[in-house]
């Protein structure tokens, strides 16, 4: 985690984020970048959440 930080990026990825190799340094060049850029970077796996539509809105 970075010291300072002054906004927040949220990355909705599935699970390949974390087990596979392209992804894994996908994963790590952002965190990487969100540190420089001083962001806070979260990655959210698509089954832990829940989206509703109704309506037409998110």
């Amino acid at each position: 985690m970075c010291s300072s930080v002054t906004g927040k990026l949220w990355f909705l990825t599935d699970r390949r984020i974390r087990e596979d190799y392209p992804q894994k340094e996908i994963l790590r060049a952002l965190k990487a970048k969100c540190c420089e850029e001083e962001l806070d970077f979260r990655a959210v796996v698509m089954d832990e959440m829940v989206l509703t539509v109704e309506q037409g809105n998110l």
